[in-house]
């Protein structure tokens, strides 16, 4: 009973300890609490990093209201792979003892007054009151807080800078993304970070180009070591612009932009996007190419590309779009109808309301079928009542959305025979009779039997 009350008395101490951290953090500014790159791993742990992961600082952003959906899972996948990274949200805390840092800390006085920032104001309040709040609680009432998340990657960076110039890359990335670390490290090697680069997946609001926050953003000490010094009011600047604009990763790069930083999007070619494993257009034009990101995961999903990384995946066989293909894709696409199933076929759409008076592609299923056999570059197509769409690019998607009618949930189908047809003409593949073949996870199923059964009547 003794060693139980003691226990329980440390336990204690060490919550309360976590929480006084997090509340005198709150009503701070940045500099008064900084983690220790690395400082939850052992020297065994680091000793294992992959060659290049000592020369860049992972900034992992999230929000208040999900911190714990999937950040908890970051840290037994992620963080497990890098000795260098911070935790960035709208409101401080702890997450398996690593501190969570509040990246609006330092707004003006002005800003955090506005109706922007009801919610941030809320959670100030309600962390004033009770240290161990709960933001997903939907008594906590926390309205609009996905908004907060445009205020962020301008004040993540120059912090991260500010507290750590040292590294070489500065990487911010979204909770709900994953990173290749072996793909990423790797490319990056090829780099030079003296060069003053600003990196990501080109993307373009109002006309201006700028990097793919979901698909990460990767920054050179030459770019944050020229911009940040001589710019330290630059997160103040831009916070009017902020307000009147809908992304935080265009605002970035509208900032950078009136300083002469314009984007690099020459290095990336495909390896970094923005769509999960299942959601990944793969075709001829990307299927040799290494990919290093993806975006919108679920927490399965990171566990998923966790496994599959540490897998099939090292710093000498990169992972390839066409190894997503063969893992998340291949096992589970059908030469028959696959109902109740969205593969989000959309290059070629036809509607009721299509002016083409001879179009019939959306009138039934066996039609829409016919114009995706029609078209040579047609490997999948979707259909629901009135709707027919096909693509050129092989998409697994997911379970379609059924609304009060379910006749009118998407059916799908891939042309599974060009799909291997394509994999066989590429010189990265090597299409033999002894691999598994496409479908292969329905083999036997109810499902494929089925459609057997539809094909024999």
């Amino acid at each position: 009973m003794h060693r139980l009350s003691v226990r329980y008395l440390l336990v204690a101490a060490v919550v309360s300890l976590l929480t006084v951290i997090a509340l005198s953090y709150s009503s701070a500014t940045f500099s008064n609490f900084v983690p220790q790159a690395g400082q939850n791993h052992s020297a065994l742990q680091r000793n294992s990093y992959l060659q290049g992961s000592d020369d860049v600082y992972l900034l992992l952003k999230t929000g208040a209201v999900s911190l714990y959906e999937r950040t908890p899972l970051h840290v037994q996948t992620t963080f497990s792979q890098l000795p260098h990274y911070a935790i960035y949200s709208d409101a401080p805390g702890t997450v398996a003892g690593i501190a969570v840092l509040d990246a609006l800390a330092n707004i003006t006085s002005a800003t955090l007054g506005s109706d922007a920032m009801q919610a941030y104001r809320r959670q100030r309040e309600l962390l004033a009151e009770n240290a161990n709040v709960d933001f997903t609680d939907t008594k906590a009432h926390i309205d609009k807080a996905w908004d907060l998340d445009k205020w962020k990657p301008l004040p993540i960076a120059a912090h991260a800078y500010s507290q750590h110039p040292q590294f070489k890359w500065y990487i911010i990335m979204d909770d709900d993304s994953y990173i290749i670390w072996p793909n990423m490290l790797r490319w990056l090697s090829t780099l030079n970070p003296s060069d003053s680069l600003y990196i990501g997946a080109p993307a373009v609001i109002n006309g201006e180009p700028f990097a793919h926050g979901g698909s990460g953003v990767v920054l050179s000490h030459g770019l944050v070591s020229s911009v940040f010094p001589s710019h330290p009011g630059i997160t103040h600047e831009w916070e009017a612009f902020t307000a009147e604009n809908c992304c935080g990763d265009h605002v970035f790069a509208h900032a950078l932009a009136e300083i002469g930083v314009s984007l690099n999007s020459g290095p990336v070619h495909s390896r970094l996007q923005g769509d999960a494993p299942t959601s990944v257009r793969l075709s001829k034009d990307n299927w040799c190419s290494e990919i290093v990101s993806f975006h919108h995961v679920s927490p399965r999903e990171i566990e998923n590309l966790y496994i599959f990384e540490n897998l099939y995946g090292s710093s000498h066989n990169p992972i390839l779009y066409r190894d997503i293909y063969s893992h998340f894709v291949k096992p589970y696409i059908t030469d028959f109808r696959r109902e109740n199933w969205d593969n989000g076929a959309d290059d070629r759409e036809y509607n009721i309301d299509d002016s083409e008076v001879e179009e019939i592609a959306h009138r039934s299923y066996e039609d829409c079928k016919a114009r995706c056999v029609d078209w040579s570059d047609c490997l999948q197509f979707r259909y629901k009542p009135e709707f027919c769409a096909l693509a050129s690019r092989v998409r697994l998607g997911s379970i379609a959305e059924v609304g009060s009618d379910e006749d009118e949930a998407f059916s799908s189908e891939w042309m599974v025979e060009r799909i291997r047809n394509m994999r066989g003409e590429l010189q990265c593949e090597k299409v033999g009779v002894d691999e598994e073949e496409e479908g292969s996870f329905f083999r036997n199923s109810p499902l494929a039997v089925k459609a057997s059964e539809g094909d024999s009547a």
